[in-house]
């Protein structure tokens, strides 16, 4: 320890509010114990880590595959309503992000390009996918809380332990 700085197992018993830097001390070490725990969550049981996930403090878990969409050639109702069996699939398969489609007109393929009169004609859809994840999580904010209630309380034991011996 430097010159200057007493723990709180080092304080006198006369000294005012011992007992309140101490545990603030010691909250503040769990805090910064749990929040590195919940870090490695990867490495805890799948419970544990859905309990956090069920609290939002980790992150969403990672996102399933979503390869891009090149329909079979189908009724002409629009690429949005083609896409739409697969985007239910990967919002199913992937609850914690908004799964959006966006078209790719370049990718637009229908049967009857080439034919002067259009009747029964198909068309084929392409497009992508993307994912947003409906909420992040707060491990970082758990973890500076954390430290900022160490520093307070590490700051507030040396000021007072200098001002004591003054």
């Amino acid at each position: 320890m430097s010159d200057g700085f007493e723990a709180p197992r080092q304080l006198s018993p006369k000294t005012p509010g011992r007992k309140i830097y101490g545990v603030l001390f010691t909250v503040a070490a769990f805090l910064v114990v749990g929040s590195t725990i919940l870090d490695k969550a990867k490495d805890l049981p799948a419970n544990v880590i859905n309990v956090c996930r069920g609290f939002h403090v980790c992150e969403p878990p990672p996102l399933g595959n979503i390869p891009d969409l090149q329909t079979d050639y189908v009724d002409g109702k629009g690429a949005e309503a083609a896409a739409q069996p697969t985007l239910e699939r990967y919002q199913a398969a992937n609850p914690d992000y908004t799964i959006s489609f966006h078209v790719d007109k370049a990718r637009e393929k229908g049967s009857c390009d080439n034919a002067v009169i259009k009747i029964d004609c198909k068309y084929s859809y392409g497009g992508t996918f993307s994912a947003e994840p409906r909420w992040t999580g707060k491990l970082e904010w758990v973890a500076l809380l954390s430290a900022l209630i160490a520093v307070s309380s590490l700051i507030a034991l040396a000021f007072r332990s200098r001002h004591r011996r003054t």
